[in-house]
C-alpha cells in the first residue's frame, strides 16, 4: 500500500452546452460516501454557451469541493487537458456530463488508488435512458462491461474514456490527450482515450492497467445512438477513427484498398438482403438486431478503408 497524499482523486466533468445533464451528474456526487475533504471535483467548460456556471454555481453549497474552469477552446480532448493541469489530486479521474454515479463510485476508486496503485484504471459502463427506448434497442448496445471481476486489462482491451482514472504524473509525462481526437463541440469524433492508452503502453510496457467491476456508473444513451438511421454514419466515423488511431502511417496499395472497398460494399448489400431475409428470428427477433449486429461492421470497414485511402494518397503527393 502507498502513501497517498490527502487530495487521492481530481474528478473532471467536461461539458459544453449539456448543463440540463450536468445538474443531474452533479446531484449523484452530491450522494457519494466518500469525504469530500479526500477528493475534488472540476467541472470544465469547454465554451458553453447556457448556463452550465449557473448550474455549477447552485450546487457550491452541496459540493463545497468542486471548482469551476473555463476552457474557451472547443475539444473534448482540450477540455480534458485543461482538467488534470488545474488538477491537485495524484489520480485524474474523468466522468462524463451526461453519467449518474452510485453512491460508492468515488470510495470504491479511492480503494483501487491506494491498494492496487496502477498506471491508470476504470470500471464497467451501464446504459440509462431519458427518452423512449426502441423496442429493439439492448441496453448492451450502450453498455460496456469486462467481467466480473477485478483484473489487469489485456494489450487488447481499453477503459473508457467516461469512467477512467490516469495518474496525473503519466498525464504530464506523455502531454495529456491528443487535441486532433475526440469530439469537438456537435463535431462527432472518437479515439482520444485509446490513442492515449496505446502511447501509454508503448511508453510503459509495464504498466498495470486496471479494471474494477466495483467502479460503474450509468451512462445516458441518447435518442440519435438509438436512431438506427444515423448509426451508419457513426460505425463509419468509428472506422475512420480506429484507422486514425492504430494504424501508423505507411505506403499503402491503393490498389489493395479499392478492393477492399468493393468488397465491403458488396458484403454490405448482401448482408442487407439475402442474409437479413433469412436471419434466425429467435436470435434476432427484430431485423434492427440483426442489422446493428451483422451488417453495420461493414460500414466500420468502409470508414477504416477511406481513411486508409486518404492517408495513402497523402503520402503519395508527400513523396512527389
Amino acid at each position: 500500500m502507498r502513501n497517498i497524499k490527502k487530495e487521492v482523486l481530481s474528478i473532471v466533468i467536461c461539458t459544453h452546452n449539456r448543463s440540463n445533464w450536468l445538474a443531474t451528474v452533479l446531484e449523484t456526487l452530491v450522494s457519494q460516501t466518500a469525504p469530500q475533504e479526500e477528493y475534488e471535483i472540476l467541472v470544465v467548460d469547454n465554451h458553453s454557451e447556457d448556463d452550465t456556471k449557473r448550474i455549477v454555481d447552485g450546487f457550491a453549497p452541496k459540493l463545497p469541493n468542486m471548482r469551476y474552469v473555463y476552457e474557451p477552446e472547443i475539444g473534448l480532448s482540450l477540455a480534458r487537458n485543461r482538467g488534470w493541469k488545474e488538477a491537485h489530486g495524484e489520480y485524474i479521474g474523468y466522468l462524463d456530463d451526461d453519467s449518474k454515479t452510485p453512491p460508492e463510485w468515488v470510495s470504491a476508486a479511492m480503494d483501487v488508488a491506494i491498494q492496487v496503485a496502477p498506471e491508470a484504471f476504470g470500471g464497467p459502463i451501464f446504459a440509462f435512458y431519458n427518452s423512449p427506448k426502441p423496442a429493439w434497442f439492448k441496453d448492451e448496445y450502450e453498455s460496456h462491461v469486462q467481467g466480473n471481476e477485478p483484473r489487469r486489462l489485456n494489450e487488447d482491451e481499453y477503459l473508457d474514456g467516461g469512467n477512467m482514472f490516469i495518474r496525473r504524473d503519466i498525464l504530464v509525462e506523455l502531454k495529456g490527450f491528443n487535441p486532433a481526437l475526440g469530439m469537438a463541440g456537435k463535431k462527432i469524433g472518437l479515439g482520444e482515450e485509446t490513442s492515449f492508452i496505446d502511447l501509454l503502453r508503448e511508453k510503459y510496457p509495464d504498466a498495470k492497467i486496471f479494471y474494477e467491476p466495483r467502479l460503474f456508473i450509468f451512462h445516458l444513451a441518447r435518442p440519435e445512438k438509438m436512431d438506427l438511421w444515423q448509426l451508419p454514419k457513426r460505425f463509419f466515423i468509428n472506422g475512420q477513427y480506429v484507422y486514425r488511431t492504430h494504424t501508423k502511417a505507411h505506403s499503402v496499395g491503393i490498389f489493395r484498398v479499392f478492393i477492399n472497398i468493393l468488397l465491403a460494399v458488396l458484403r454490405l448489400l448482401k448482408s442487407c438482403t439475402w442474409d437479413l431475409i433469412r436471419r434466425d428470428k429467435n436470435k434476432y427477433p427484430y431485423f434492427q438486431n440483426f442489422l446493428y449486429e451483422n451488417s453495420f461492421i461493414y460500414f466500420l470497414y468502409l470508414g477504416r478503408n477511406f481513411e486508409t485511402l486518404l492517408d495513402g494518397k497523402m503520402l503519395w503527393k508527400k513523396n512527389q
